[in-house]
């Protein structure tokens, strides 16, 4: 989908549309982890981080926290600022998804898992749901694109930081019909492809385990970043040719 002339934008590869000639954003992990990077740096997305991996790792019961990530105009680049909330159970963060320039144009979210896994199959298919939403129908396909080329979906755990983007939207469609189909279905697939894997390879902590049950059931549609607790030096992550679980090489 290309996008109309004085109507350029920064997306997840960097500065397209308008008169740039660059109409879709084609990326590998390697050239994207340096713009997710650099957008997580900033002190107001890392301490959000910092600030919902506290909450997460510190509720009792157990329970999710987050935040949603909105821009105050959807070419603008920067984020209007979100409270911190708690989530409703210890597996669920419900986003506010708006495209309006009192709420914000919402590009992703950012929540913790207290258990310390990877995202979740919801987690890896929340994008593809919001093109739904009659807002973004209604504001028409030049901000369908932009949302597409800026959209992520931030996981805080106490072992790391992971962030999902979208590179198939055509198999992330499929896999987000799926999942909707049978919620549970597609969450006890998960968990055991995790532990398939740690049967595998007992060595491998529960939390690599979830990571190969996510790359192996969602990595078709998604990139899957990953960053140390509390820092913003992100690697992308993958399966490598002998079927473990490993941070995929860049130069």
């Amino acid at each position: 989908m290309g996008i109309a002339n004085g109507t350029a934008f920064m997306a997840a590869c960097g500065c397209i549309g308008g008169t740039t000639g660059i109409p879709n954003c084609s990326v590998t992990p390697c050239s994207e982890k340096l713009r997710i990077t650099g957008i997580n740096s900033q002190p107001n997305i890392n301490g959000q981080n910092v600030s919902i991996l506290a909450a997460t790792v510190n509720s009792n019961p157990p329970k999710e926290w987050g935040a949603d990530r909105k821009l105050t105009t959807p070419t603008s680049g920067v984020y209007k600022p979100e409270i911190v909330r708690q989530g409703t159970a210890s597996n669920i963060f419900p986003s506010n998804f708006t495209w309006d320039a009192v709420n914000g144009y919402s590009i992703g979210i950012s929540h913790g898992h207290p258990a310390g896994f990877a995202p979740s199959p919801a987690d890896a298919v929340w994008a593809y749901g919001n093109l739904s939403n009659s807002q973004l129908v209604a504001a028409g396909a030049a901000d369908i694109a932009r949302y597409k080329g800026q959209v992520s979906v931030t996981t805080t755990t106490a072992n790391g930081t992971y962030i999902i983007t979208v590179k198939d939207w055509t198999a992330l469609a499929t896999l987000y019909t799926n999942y909707l189909a049978n919620p549970s279905a597609k969450d006890q697939e998960y968990i055991d492809a995790g532990l398939a894997y740690k049967k595998a390879h007992p060595e491998a902590s529960y939390e690599t385990s979830s990571e190969y049950a996510l790359a192996s059931l969602y990595g078709s549609a998604v990139n899957i970043y990953k960053a140390p607790v509390n820092s913003s030096n992100y690697v992308p992550i993958g399966i490598d040719s002998s079927g473990h679980i490993s941070v995929v090489p860049c130069p």
